[in-house]
């Protein structure tokens, strides 16, 4: 597999701002390493035109691997939802 061009891959600077939003006491090393992930996963789904299976052979892991990331990433946007209606 070819690494993906300089040009198409994830930005150090965006991966640390997104990193820094999360809600702490996530550590950073956690923060960092999540963001990053979402931004490998994010550039082969749109890569792959949204097929979770392509997108899992572009980064040379299982499909379920990235069905279960997916999965994650769903529960924490429903958690961050929960708490903006509580906080208002």
């Amino acid at each position: 597999m070819d690494p993906p061009r300089a040009a198409a891959s994830p930005d150090a600077a965006q991966t640390a701002r997104v990193a820094l939003s999360m809600p702490r006491p996530v550590s950073l090393w956690k923060q960092l390493t999540w963001a990053y992930q979402s931004q490998l996963i994010t550039y082969a789904l749109t890569r792959c035109g949204g097929d979770v299976p392509a997108a899992a052979r572009l980064l040379e892991v299982t499909p379920f691997t990235l069905y279960r990331f997916l999965r994650r990433v769903e529960a924490q946007d429903e958690r961050e939802k929960e708490r903006a209606e509580a906080n208002g």
